[in-house]
This record gives structure tokens, sequence and C-alpha cells, in this order.
């Protein structure tokens, strides 16, 4: 009786299974982000349109700290458009027939927020100090740095009351409610502005130099309150969208 296997040769291999051998997929999260990115590829160059406005008003202002909070608000704005990008070329039904759940088309609209805000805000205060060294406004660093962080948590606050309804709505039929950020900060403006003058000025310098005093605290306490905004608008967006019929 012969051996099966002759002195020399091999063993012969067992049949390789498909599933091993085939390359490992990319996340869904990583998967729905870099289609986030390509279909809002179109409104890149829009990003930059709040830039003349923006360093206009502060150099005429001679006050650099007005184009970071105004280059942030417009960015709002800019962002946004990707839900209308979404809706003219019916980019959710294709996601949605894509391997992805909605919670990772959710969490991928979000997370481009996050790089749009961001990049926003370091454009902004390169912008500022540029308007800054033309106007010889004398810029300080505490300025800037309130208003880097103000222009920040404006920006979150936006998108954490805008991005669920425009995902339960739709764009066209919610894009009034982007008023809303504006509407909440006036009426907390007009709030502190009338106890002001009821109470004095002292409670605002008191605070204000309480900021300068703790001007990094500052900056991490509103970085951190913003990314709060934006984890929680995430939840109540990704339980909005789940009900959504997408027609």
């Amino acid at each position: 009786m012969t051996s099966p296997t002759q002195p020399g040769s091999t063993a012969p291999r067992p049949p390789s299974d498909p599933a091993r051998t085939q390359r490992r997929p990319p996340g869904r999260l990583w998967a729905a982000f870099r289609l986030e990115l390509a279909t809002a590829r179109s409104t890149y160059l829009y990003l930059l349109y709040p830039l003349v406005p923006a360093g206009i008003i502060g150099w005429l202002s001679r006050l650099p700290e007005i184009t970071v909070m105004l280059f942030m608000v417009l960015t709002m704005f800019i962002g946004g458009q990707v839900f209308a990008v979404h809706e003219r070329n019916h980019a959710d039904q294709l996601f949605c027939s894509l391997p992805l759940r909605r919670a990772d088309v959710v969490v991928a609209r979000f997370l481009y927020a996050l790089a749009v805000g961001l990049v926003a805000l370091v454009v902004a205060a390169l912008f500022a100090v540029v308007v800054d060294r033309a106007g010889s406004a004398g810029l300080s660093w505490f300025a800037g740095l309130a208003a880097l962080t103000g222009g920040w948590l404006f920006y979150c606050l936006a998108v954490a009351v805008s991005y669920p309804i425009y995902f339960a709505l739709g764009f066209s039929r919610a894009y009034v409610f982007t008023m809303l950020p504006f509407m909440v900060v006036t009426v907390v403006g007009v709030i502190v502005f009338r106890r002001g003058q009821t109470n004095g000025l002292q409670a605002v310098l008191d605070l204000s130099q309480w900021l300068q005093e703790h001007a990094v605290l500052m900056s991490v306490a509103g970085l951190t309150l913003g990314l709060a905004l934006l984890v929680v608008s995430t939840l109540v967006a990704c339980r909005l969208y789940r009900t959504k019929e997408l027609g």
C-alpha cells in the first residue's frame, strides 16, 4: 500500500475560503464619511466666500474679532449646503441602498460638519491675523481667543439645532429653521443687556476680568461644550432619521 504523499512531495492544501482571502472591507462609518466628502465636493469652493465680507467688515471696523465671528456664522450656512446636494441628487436613497446603516449616514454627516468647523476655525484665525496686520488694529491674544471660542460655540449650536431638523424634514422645507440659533443668541443678548442696564455693568466687567485670567480654561470649556452639543444633536438626528420615509 502506497502512502498518499510521496517523499519530497507536499500535502494537498484544502480549498481556500473566499471570505478569508478577500480584502477586509473598510468600516461602514469610514465609507459613509468618504461618501459625504465626495458628495459635498461641489460645495468646497463656497467655503471661501465668507472670507470676503468677513475680511472687509473686520478691516473697516478695525476689529479682527468680527472677522472670526462673521466667518464662522457664514460658514454654518455654507456647510449646510451638503443637505441641498443630497436632496437634489436623491443621495439619501442611494446611501440607504448601500450596506450602510442610517446611523452611519447621520454620524458621517456630523463628522463632515465637525471637519468643516475645524477647518473654518483655523482659516478664520489665520485670516484675522492678516486683517489685523493690514489694519494695524492691535488684536490682543485674549480677544482673538474669545472670538474663536465664541465663533466655535455658535457654529456648533447652529449645527446642533439645524441638522436634526434637516434630517427629519428635508433641506428645502426646513431651511428657515437655520434662523433659530440667531434668534436664541439675540434673545440671550437682549436679556443680558437688560440685566446689565438694571444691575449695572459691574457683573459684566467682573466676568470679563475672570475670563481674561482663565483664557485657556475658557477655550477648553468652549471646545468641550461645542463637541457636547454635536454629540447630543447626533443622537437626536439618528432617532429622527431612523423613522423617516425615504421616497
